[in-house]
């Protein structure tokens, strides 16, 4: 799954946590939840599904939020001109996620 962080993902997002009982949400100013919220959110919403890994794609405008994303759990993926991708394995055990491809012979 590849999250967007774009403004109409903030009333999804905002739904499901009120479904899951979560107050209180924290948002920052580009309209998102602060990642502990989103990896808490998405882990109860998505583990449940069968879901073991999360995908989070920052476009370079919002690379701000790089270092957030990090310090919850975030590692990167890989980068290509325009965005970052992160990921966070959110199964028991080592994560599955495929990993990027670096070069072309």
């Amino acid at each position: 799954m590849v999250l967007h962080i774009l403004t109409n993902f903030r009333s999804q997002i905002s739904t499901s946590a009120t479904k899951l009982g979560v107050r209180n949400i924290a948002f920052l100013g580009y309209g998102i939840l602060l990642m502990n919220y989103i990896v808490s959110v998405l882990a109860a919403v998505y583990m449940p599904q069968g879901k073991k890994g999360i995908w989070l794609r920052l476009p370079l405008e919002k690379s701000d939020l790089v270092p957030i994303a990090n310090k919850e759990g975030f590692g990167y993926h890989h980068a290509e001109p325009g965005y970052v991708m992160l990921t966070y394995w959110i199964s028991e055990g080592p994560s599955m996620l495929q990993v990027n491809g670096s070069h072309i012979m």
